[in-house]
């Protein structure tokens, strides 16, 4: 299990570490430990004023009509890759709330990865395409998503790598208890 450090910030600015869940990049089999920092939970500095929470869900929600995609799984996955921090990088480049590769982000057409309904939105995409690819299994979808479609073609199912089996567990896992919220 992979921890990150982040930066939350209480009511008068000054800084709290805490332990978050593993926002894994999608190319992270290794486990290693990122730093991430984030700022309160609805309000996120972005280049162009404030990214509030909410604003993130109703993204979630149009790229879930688009594509075809639950919006609990979209919401599943972002919280595992970023724990909804829009400016989240890992060390191996992932960037963004869907935490996308930048060569990934490119072939999705997305220009900044920072920009949360690019991201949401090449990034629900590039879900879907998996999700078509490995004739809807979502656990194979996922592992995709975590280490990449070669891996999982290369294994016939999701590799053994526990990074990605861990990601895939607790994305499942984070879906359902949404799901059934709703």
């Amino acid at each position: 299990y992979r921890e990150i450090q982040a930066k939350r910030y209480n009511d008068d600015k000054s800084p709290v570490t805490q332990k978050l869940g593993n926002p894994s990049p999608s190319n992270n089999p290794g486990g290693v430990r990122t730093n991430v920092s984030t700022v309160p939970e609805n309000k996120v500095s972005a280049e162009n004023g404030k990214v509030i929470k909410d604003d993130i869900l109703k993204l979630v929600g149009e790229a879930s009509r688009k594509y075809g995609v639950s919006e609990s799984l979209i919401k599943s996955v972002i919280k595992q890759e970023s724990g909804f921090n829009p400016k989240a990088v890992s060390h191996a480049g992932a960037q963004g709330l869907m935490q996308l590769m930048p060569r990934t982000a490119r072939s999705l057409g997305v220009t900044d990865s920072f920009d949360p309904k690019q991201n949401i939105f090449g990034g629900t995409k590039y879900l879907k395409g998996l999700l078509n690819r490995f004739g809807g299994n979502l656990s194979l979808s996922l592992a995709a998503y975590n280490a990449g479609e070669t891996r999982v073609l290369k294994a016939g199912g999701v590799p053994n790598i526990r990074e990605t089996r861990h990601y895939v567990n607790n994305v499942i896992r984070n879906y359902h208890k949404i799901k059934n919220l709703k």
